[in-house]
């Protein structure tokens, strides 16, 4: 049997999560140990009993097990009894909501930190766009109620509410959930919880009090997290630490009154899941006694991580309207010599702004629109509640001296690196030490995906550096595939320094060309075996105006590094010596990355370069990631304002080359067009089935003889365009003069090969040749890009037979040997005679086909 299953006794998330997974498992059956909870067996038969079918253990005789999917944080104990005999022979896969799994004992786990299995399993759903009844919906729905106690429970996350929104707007019956949503402890339960009580202290370090109480169990308790959240209540503690030995490991749940609490520190060691004001530690094969020992010690170490903010941050803050025009921002600048302000907008504080933006916005002729256009609107911020050690960590990830403090969503104050130094004494060392780890991460990063040669060239870049006196980092897009374990050999060196001199350096230990680029500051290092090196010196851009190429000049690599394009692509790794593979990462970089997030990193970024709303989707579709909601809001705004007509048809050109370059191009064109960007690009262009089908036939079938992909796809999109708007296309990209009469032609050939095709009629090499003949390659392209599998193949041997089968009787010989005259009957012949040779006629019968055809046989 292939068997879906969760812990003994289920209770409606358990076999909520079940039914989900058997979405995803369909070929799996639903098998339970016991009954499940009594409400939940009284709501399958007031729904849908005949849709909420499962087995019991006890009703069958398993002979064999071949596939175990379990839903559910369980330990192996909890795995249900009947399954023992079949664990080590079948495939486990384990979907597992808490991520506190141990993963070797599986064969696969799917995990996450959520409030509750069904929101696990529907995020899947959700994500893979399988249907889900509404009688689905409302069973996933009482489940999610129930377990986050309304969304109330600490452990309740972010992605809860959506799913419990998605399961809303798909027909879950509210009415069903309020009717199913009390809940009241259990005798065993209430048991648990006098236990709790009983062995609750408290303990006073440095001030601060933590409440500490343990317990021990055979098996995790059911409605635990229910349990703690009550215990919580009525201690009235700011801060819990709740330890429970449960078979051979030990549980440790930390929960605090400020969300911003982190208890990695406290917890260290341990597997780990995080939730609002929450934490749930994993020790595996340990005793109760060693955990509590190694969480005090941490705990006595890492207390002042719970001072607030509050209680040393300055007040008031200087701040900006965000209806205030540019100009009038950059005279408060001017007169408060601040370089940055926050922006207040209704009373909240919406954005900040730069006095760097502004200057930019005034030199391109914004001086009179709204700060608010400019602004950034990620902003550095902390609350007023969060630990001092919340905003000494912002600080440090982004190189920010500053970070504003929020009390209930209003600006309150702000915190700088003195205060910090009055209210607590900084971590260095443990901060050096986590540095000193991330920095041999990366190492290891570079040599396990690294051929030797490459991470011996990097390593010989960094002393080179050393050398000259210039830090040394590579850059961009290396860095980003590298940590996302992709290959990349596009290496791109930043040195603080000049490029030139570094790369001329360089080249004296190798047999390389070096090509020098004045104007942008750097220079390529070519190698013998088609390796390539861009040296840049580390630089600022600034643009004269909107659209055009960048002026550069000398900077630092924090400012290089911010003039990218997009925060994945804004890290650097440094190479020399001493920190060889030490991360810069000053925006947040590498958080984008782990969550799928393409951002711009300031607000004027598609201003200033619009191919860059091309790149974005790009790598969008590439990785598979998101563009973040506020740069796809400029993406959008820059688009309709056409900042794409500003910009060279050469450069989008360039850019529409290396989106049908990817993999999947197709997925990038769909979501230009989604996004309003294609006919800016192609003004009245088509994109309906029928284009989508040839695009994919054409990608599908792209071969290393087709002729420039840009052509085959605007020859695709434009096929029902009008001359004159041909005419501009072929202007504004360099396209061929011919372009518009490949297309005329293109389509008339596609007219009468459909109408055939109508008809019902077989497609041959008669038809192909009186309709097709052999046009240019372009428009072939296109043709076979209209036509099916079956008769693209039939195509395509027309075109190699017709290439391969020329008539050894040319029209010097009909003139020489027959006595015909030059003229159209010649060509009749001709015509007549390749056909001929395409339907098989033998070269030695030419001749006497030929006579036949002049009647002299």
């Amino acid at each position: 049997m292939k068997i879906i299953t969760t812990r003994p006794k289920p209770d409606f998330d358990d076999l909520a999560a079940c039914f989900a997974a058997k979405r995803l498992y369909p070929d799996h059956e639903i098998v339970i140990e016991g009954k499940p909870e009594s409400k939940v067996e009284k709501f399958i038969e007031e729904i849908a009993p005949h849709l909420f079918f499962y087995h019991r253990f006890e009703d069958l005789e398993l002979e064999s097990v071949s596939s175990l999917v379990v839903v559910g944080s369980i330990a192996d104990n909890q795995l249900p009894v009947p399954l023992a005999p079949f664990l080590e022979r079948c495939k486990k896969t384990l979907f597992d909501h808490l991520g506190t799994a141990v993963a070797d004992r599986w064969d696969k786990v799917v995990s996450g930190n959520y409030g509750t299995s069904i929101t696990l399993l529907c995020s899947i759903l959700r994500e893979k766009r399988l249907e889900v009844t509404p009688e689905e919906a409302t069973f996933f729905t009482v489940a999610l109620y129930r377990k986050t106690l309304n969304f109330s429970l600490s452990t309740t996350t972010p992605d809860d509410l959506t799913i419990g929104a998605w399961l809303l707007s798909l027909g879950a019956s509210l009415e069903k959930v309020v009717h199913y949503q009390k809940f009241s402890l259990t005798r065993e339960q209430r048991r648990h919880f006098q236990k709790f009580i009983d062995n609750t202290r408290v303990l006073t370090i440095k001030g601060v009090e933590v409440a500490i109480t343990e317990a021990k169990f055979k098996t995790m308790p059911r409605g635990i997290f229910e349990l703690i959240e009550k215990l919580w209540f009525t201690l009235g503690a700011d801060n819990l630490i709740v330890f429970m030995r449960v078979g051979k490991g030990v549980f440790a749940v930390g929960r605090a009154k400020y969300s911003e609490i982190d208890f990695s520190e406290i917890f260290s060691g341990s597997k780990l899941s995080v939730y609002p004001n929450f934490s749930l530690a994993f020790y595996a094969n340990t005793d109760l006694e060693s955990v509590k020992e190694k969480v005090f010690k941490s705990l006595r170490e890492n207390i002042l991580s719970f001072v607030q903010v509050r209680e040393v941050m300055s007040s008031p803050v200087r701040t900006v309207v965000s209806e205030m025009p540019v100009k009038e921002a950059a005279k408060i600048m001017e007169n408060t010599g601040h370089s940055s302000l926050p922006v207040i907008g209704n009373g909240r504080l919406v954005g900040i702004v730069t006095l760097d933006n502004v200057r930019k916005a005034i030199k391109h002729g914004l001086k009179n629109s709204p700060v608010k256009e400019i602004m950034q609107r990620e902003v550095l911020t902390v609350k007023a509640t969060a630990p001092v050690s919340e905003a000494a960590r912002k600080m440090v990830e982004n190189g920010s001296g500053s970070v504003l403090v929020l009390d209930k969503g209003i600006l309150a104050g702000i915190i700088t690196k003195s205060d910090l130094m009055r209210g607590v004494l900084t971590k260095k060392s443990r901060e050096l030490e986590n540095l000193k780890l991330e920095t041999s991460r990366i190492v290891s990063l570079i040599e396990t995906n690294l051929e030797p040669d490459l991470v011996t060239m990097l390593r010989f870049l960094g002393i080179v550096g050393n050398q000259i006196g210039m830090a040394t980092y590579v850059v961009g897009g290396f860095v980003r595939d590298l940590l996302l374990g992709r290959k990349n050999y596009d290496i791109d060196i930043v040195v603080e320094g000049d490029a030139r001199y570094f790369a001329q350096t360089f080249g004296r230990y190798f047999e390389v060309t070096c090509v020098e680029h004045k104007e942008f500051l750097t220079t390529s290092i070519f190698f013998k075996n088609g390796l390539r090196i861009d040296v840049a010196t580390a630089r600022t851009e600034y643009y004269e105006e909107p659209a055009v190429l960048p002026n550069v000049e000398m900077s630092t690599i924090k400012k290089d590094l911010y003039r990218r394009d997009f925060s994945i692509n804004a890290m650097a790794i440094k190479l020399n010596q001493e920190e060889f593979g030490l991360l810069l990462d000053f925006f947040g970089c590498k958080r984008d990355l782990e969550k799928g997030v393409i951002r711009t990193l300031y607000p004027l970024s598609f201003v200033e370069d619009p191919t860059r709303i091309l790149r974005a989707i790009r790598f969008e579709q590439r990785f598979n990631f998101r563009i973040e909601e506020h740069t796809l809001e400029l993406l959008k705004k820059y688009v309709a304002q056409n900042y794409l007509e500003r910009v060279t048809g050469q450069r989008l050109r360039d850019e529409l080359e290396k989106i049908i370059e990817e993999p999947e191009p197709i997925k990038a064109i769909k979501r230009m067009d989604e996004l309003g960007v294609l006919n800016h690009l192609f003004p009245h262009s088509l994109v309906d089935a029928e284009t989508l089908s040839m695009l994919k036939r054409y990608f599908n079938r792209k071969r290393s003889s087709s002729p420039k992909p840009v052509y085959i796809l605007a020859m695709i999109l434009l096929r029902e365009s009008s001359p004159e708007k041909l005419d501009s296309i072929v202007k504004r990209y360099g396209f061929p003069k011919k372009f518009p009469d490949w297309i005329r032609k293109a389509m008339s050939i596609s007219r009468e090969l459909k109408k055939i095709i109508v008809k019902g009629e077989q497609l041959s090499y008669r038809i192909f040749f009186e309709t097709v003949r052999k046009p240019e390659p372009e428009i072939l392209w296109f043709i076979d890009a209209f036509l099916d599998e079956e008769n693209s193949k039939k195509f395509q041997n027309y075109l190699q037979k017709l290439e391969k089968e020329k008539p050894k009787i040319t029209g010097s010989i009909l003139i020489d040997k027959f006595g015909l005259k030059e003229g159209k009957e010649i060509k009749k012949i001709l015509d007549k005679l390749q056909l001929a040779k395409l339907e098989g006629l033998p070269d030695d019968e030419e001749e006497s086909f030929v006579r036949r055809l002049l009647g002299r046989d």
